[in-house]
């Protein structure tokens, strides 16, 4: 399992303009997503990317989200590359949905078992939008292997943040590999140690 897995390259070129005329239209996110970022890059920069606010579980478009989530990035962490700074915002947002009503709710099944909680994934990104899937393809004792599929928002660096913030969470040490497919369908390996 794994074979082709690799670490994320946070300094390869980020082309966001083809990543927005890749998002189908009807592709949208909730808006608890959009206030840790804007938090964070205003914290660290005094710059507030997007809106003056966002209703938590209103819809809004995934390209204004990409917008802001790359604006937050470069305003919040000037010093690393882009890439890098989607990694640090992705961390946040398993934080903000595990502190949403809707996280709560679900996570309350699993506590703090992690295959509890693995079990858990699609639903979780079932709630964040409605394109796109995550799906756990396999899992041993040492690994758990995702299968992101649609998923517009940077999966090969903001989602790796998710997924780590995810270890963190369940005290489980290890790292978040990739298998990038296409910009949208990414195979994301947590490896434990």
């Amino acid at each position: 399992m794994g074979r082709d897995f690799t670490h994320p390259d946070w300094n390869a070129p980020l082309d966001v303009a083809a990543r927005l005329r890749a998002v189908p239209p009807e592709a949208t996110v909730k808006g608890m997503f959009f206030d840790g970022p804007i938090t964070e890059a205003f914290r660290r920069s005094g710059d507030r990317p997007g809106k003056p606010s966002y209703v938590a579980f209103k819809d809004y478009p995934l390209t204004e989200h990409i917008q802001v989530l790359v604006a937050c990035a470069m305003a919040g962490y000037p010093d690393v590359p882009v890439r890098e700074g989607l990694r640090r915002l992705g961390r946040d947002a398993f934080r903000t949905f595990l502190e949403s009503l809707a996280g709560k709710v679900l996570f309350s099944v699993a506590g703090r078992n992690f295959d509890a909680a693995l079990g858990l994934v699609a639903r979780s990104y079932g709630i964040a939008g409605p394109v796109g899937t995550a799906t756990v393809v396999q899992r041993t004792p040492d690994a758990a292997v995702i299968h992101m599929k649609d998923i517009f928002n940077m999966p090969d660096c903001y989602h790796v943040g998710v997924f780590e913030a995810a270890m963190d969470y369940f005290r489980k040490d290890g790292e978040v590999l990739t298998r990038v497919r296409t910009s949208s369908d990414v195979d994301i390996k947590m490896s434990l140690l």
